[in-house]
């Protein structure tokens, strides 16, 4: 096995800890209903992995270099967030783990909330649709977590694969004894879909009393499109100066993660 680290920085304490986990993948939705979480409630980071499978967008193994010169390193992170109906250990990260570092890491994410009494797993992402809706699909692993929910009007996913950190941290967890299940919210999957990201975080909402508060996620959302808006106006002016035509994008199979 690869070089893997895990950091405690402190131990919180929990009661019966529910994983939460939002990486990057399709729309980035997992990895934005993270964020949401993060800028509203500020928790601390309590722990990291530090791997040799978190590489740079490049696929190079080194640091970033931020403001001030002060040098970053990705990690998985994790942060404690009490809510009404359950300790949330939030799990998020700027990038995926490599394709053969994906089960490695994903053992050392569920050993580690094993350790710290956990017995339920959820995973965060995308389920790519050809039109819009507004709709959050999801996978479990047994029929009881599905019926469950079916109160938050959340529907079963229809065969198909859940791709990346997202299903394979929910599928490895009943190794381990843990139930689990995936949330996918709709999303077109071409740029980040903080709309999609909002689905998700009231679903998550609802079921464990977060008590989030939306007019802070509208806010963002609106910063975000904005943002997004911006960008893609830029890539058309300078397209049209020099003279290249944008290709349309091929409509492909459903994609989740």
């Amino acid at each position: 096995m690869g070089y893997i680290k895990l950091v405690e920085y402190y131990r919180p304490q929990v009661d019966n800890p529910v994983l939460i986990q939002g990486l990057p993948g399709v729309g980035l939705v997992g990895k934005l209903t993270a964020d949401f979480l993060i800028k509203q409630f500020k928790p601390e980071k309590f722990a990291s992995i530090f791997s040799e499978y978190l590489t740079l967008p490049s696929g190079a193994l080194g640091v970033l270099l931020k403001s001030g010169n002060s040098i970053e390193i990705y990690s998985y992170d994790f942060y404690h967030i009490h809510a009404e109906n359950a300790d949330l250990i939030l799990l998020t990260a700027e990038v995926q783990p490599t394709t053969w570092g994906q089960y490695p890491m994903a053992n050392q994410v569920l050993d580690f909330f094993k350790r710290l009494g956990g017995t339920t797993v959820v995973t965060m992402g995308g389920n790519v649709v050809q039109r819009y809706e507004n709709t959050v699909y999801a996978c479990a692993s047994n029929a009881k977590l599905l019926k469950m929910l079916s109160k938050y009007r959340v529907l079963p996913l229809q065969g198909g694969e859940v791709t990346g950190a997202c299903g394979l941290l929910a599928g490895l967890a009943p190794v381990k004894g843990m139930d689990s299940f995936c949330l996918l919210s709709s999303t077109r999957g071409a740029y980040p879909d903080p709309k999609a990201a909002r689905r998700l975080l009231k679903v998550i909402d609802a079921m464990y009393g977060i008590n989030v508060d939306y007019s802070i996620v509208n806010k963002a959302i609106k910063d975000i499109e904005m943002a997004l808006t911006l960008r893609r106006e830029m890539n058309r002016i300078i397209q049209r100066a020099r003279g290249e035509i944008k290709p349309r994008s091929r409509e492909e199979i459903p994609y989740r993660g």
